[in-house]
């Protein structure tokens, strides 16, 4: 029996027309600037049929180097919003916490801390799903879902480990008696969750891809141009698997 003329109409609408724009469908491999170029990074860009895109992408870096990211250059001095929530955190707990000392660290000796509970090597991955549409000149990307994984884990999970990593070894040097640990963790991962998770997803997780402009493909390059008249390069590439990527790469890339 005939599908019915409506049912037709909308399964049509949901797929790209086929033609100049049918040759996106496949996996893309951003070209950046030479300036920006950095060796190990890449970011993919898939055009899937049935109108659906992805992008995706990871970086492998240090903890030292996450640290940084999150923190900054400066990182004495009350240097961000992370070692400021470490610390209040701390110093919290001096008075939710019976017996706890009044001892507080300085920035510098929090920083050595914490990054000495980073994993050595982390894996931060970001994908970003949609749908797009083209004609014979425009394309249109509408982000609608993301997430964002630090060794595996979603953001709050990492953060709720390492913050509970922290508080033990926080206890540890202030000295804090086995039957106030709970409460002496609880105030520190309340405290450092609570910064450290929108520090952490601030810096890393993706923008919103939302993108429309025109669009050329020769020679298995893709060009697509902005509204605003920035140019973002592609190459055709028969590989699906993504390699390291830089985080400021991928930021830009995505805006």
């Amino acid at each position: 029996m005939p599908l019915p003329f409506f049912v037709l109409l909308l399964f049509t609408l949901a797929l790209p027309a086929f033609g100049q724009q049918e040759k996106l469908i496949g996996v893309w491999e951003f070209q950046p600037a030479p300036e920006d170029q950095e060796p190990g990074t890449v970011l993919h860009l898939e055009f899937k049929t049935g109108g659906l895109f992805a992008v995706t992408g990871q970086s492998v870096l240090s903890g030292a180097q996450l640290f940084q990211e999150v923190v900054g250059q400066d990182q004495t001095a009350g240097a961000g919003k992370l070692l400021r929530t470490i610390g209040s955190a701390q110093a919290d707990s001096s008075t939710t916490v019976p017996g706890s000392p009044d001892i507080e660290f300085d920035d510098e000796v929090l920083a050595e801390i914490l990054v000495a509970l980073l994993p050595d090597t982390l894996t931060v991955a970001v994908t970003v799903t949609g749908i797009w549409e083209a004609d014979e000149q425009r394309l249109q990307l509408d982000g609608q879902d993301s997430q964002m994984r630090v060794n595996g884990l979603e953001p709050s999970e990492f953060i709720d480990q390492l913050a509970r990593k922290l508080a033990g070894e926080l206890a540890t040097q202030l000295e804090i008696p086995a039957e106030d640990y709970p409460a002496f963790e609880a105030t520190i991962v309340a405290g450092f969750s609570d910064g450290a998770e929108g520090q952490l997803e601030e810096e890393f997780g993706p923008d919103e891809v939302d993108v429309e402009g025109t669009y050329v493909i020769q020679n298995d390059m893709l060009a697509v141009t902005d509204e605003e008249g920035e140019v973002a390069r592609f190459q055709r590439v028969l590989v699906s698997a993504v390699e390291a990527l830089s985080w400021g790469q991928l930021k830009a890339a995505s805006r």
